[in-house]
């Protein structure tokens, strides 16, 4: 997503480790029903991973289950999700996305899925998340992904997609700041960035994350992950993809509200239609991908520090090329809590009240309100006792 814009305006297959728990619903896949066993995984896991373009050492029983064990709270909002990129490491991506599709049972509704591919994809698209991006990395992408899975499965949007629906959100999750160079859509325009001239300064970085990615699976055919959809579905697919990641750009987020708005309070929204599962989809995944305001204190500091650390290097950037220096970016004339307040009051705010309206159940209203709203009041004041001097971070 592209902040600058706003200034304008596991266990994975049963309850426990191991091959004596079953799942609640079976799987007839022998493939499927082997991966109860943690041998086997590490073993079907290290197949499929271990080679001279990943760089690492093969994943050992003891580790996989330290891994599980942080994966056990994965439904929670207030998951660690930098103790689990810590512990799975280049191994998050494929293993994070094994255990939501498990929850959802993707792999039951879709027989002919090849998990291996899957695998492949998600490894090598774990490679094109810049590591020396402060904020636009690996981390967000689970985090991006982690709030994504808790919008469907904890607030219940998940009684209102169908499982392709699910597969889809949770793959844009991961795939919507692919190749993401740490720098906003308007830089690339005003320094007539390649991209910006490819995509004719319409959505840069979000036109760019989703071709690239689709580019990725026709690569190799060890990566081509949606191949057992038929040529109907994967169009769908694929258009459900490119309309939810360029959403992602900021730019397009006061069109979404009002959209949206328009909507709920008109008659019988969301009903059982395409239409209107797409427009849910791409709202919670806009959601999910700004939601950092709402998690709780102690993982919300260092969102800060990474968001404006990536900004600084911007603003240094284009001192450096003699242009003016964007909105929050300069970091001698910044007040990054003052920029944070902006940010809750102007984008978040709002778009997370819009959420709990929407949640299809009213029960699942208290929820959103308990873990995220109670969270952006407390982490609000907190800001604004930091600017009144009132505390130090």
């Amino acid at each position: 997503m592209d902040y600058e814009d706003f200034s304008e305006s596991v266990p994975i297959l049963g309850q426990k480790i191991g091959g004596d728990k079953v799942l609640k619903r079976s799987r007839q896949s022998s493939i499927k029903m082997k991966m109860f066993n943690t041998d086997h995984h590490v073993e079907r896991i290290n197949t499929t991973f271990t080679s001279p373009s990943m760089d690492r050492e093969p994943l050992e029983k003891e580790k996989l289950e330290q891994i599980y064990e942080t994966l056990e709270k994965v439904d929670d909002w207030n998951w660690d999700v930098l103790k689990f990129s810590q512990i799975a490491d280049t191994w998050c991506f494929p293993i994070l996305c094994l255990r939501l599709f498990l929850k959802y049972d993707i792999y039951r509704k879709f027989e002919e899925m090849n998990l291996d591919k899957w695998l492949n994809y998600l490894s090598a698209l774990y490679l094109g998340y810049q590591f020396n991006n402060m904020y636009h990395n690996h981390n967000h992408i689970i985090d991006t992904v982690q709030a994504t899975h808790y919008f469907y499965k904890t607030a219940g949007f998940e009684n209102f997609l169908s499982e392709q629906d699910i597969m889809v959100g949770i793959l844009a999750a991961f795939i919507h700041d692919y190749e993401h160079p740490g720098l906003t859509s308007q830089f690339l325009i005003r320094t007539k960035h390649p991209k910006a001239i490819r995509y004719s300064d319409i959505s840069p970085l979000e036109n760019h994350h989703v071709a690239a990615a689709f580019k990725l699976m026709d690569s190799d055919g060890e990566r081509d992950l949606l191949d057992f959809l038929d040529q109907k579905s994967y169009k769908l697919v694929r258009k459900m993809l490119v309309y939810m990641v360029i959403r992602t750009d900021l730019s397009y987020h006061f069109d979404l509200l009002s959209s949206i708005q328009g909507k709920i309070y008109g008659e019988n929204f969301p009903q059982d239609t395409l239409e209107d599962r797409l427009t849910v989809m791409t709202f919670t995944l806009h959601c999910a991908d700004l939601s950092k305001p709402a998690r709780s204190w102690i993982f919300y500091r260092g969102w800060i520090d990474a968001m404006m650390e990536e900004f600084n290097m911007q603003g240094k950037m284009e001192k450096e090329l003699n242009i003016p220096i964007s909105p929050f970016m300069d970091e001698e004339n910044t007040n990054r809590e003052r920029v944070q307040l902006a940010y809750i009051d102007f984008i978040v705010r709002d778009s997370i009240d819009i959420l709990n309206i929407l949640s299809p159940n009213p029960d699942y209203n208290n929820i959103i309100q308990r873990d995220l709203g109670e969270n952006l009041n407390l982490n609000r004041k907190t800001l604004q006792k930091k600017i009144e001097g009132e505390v130090k971070f």
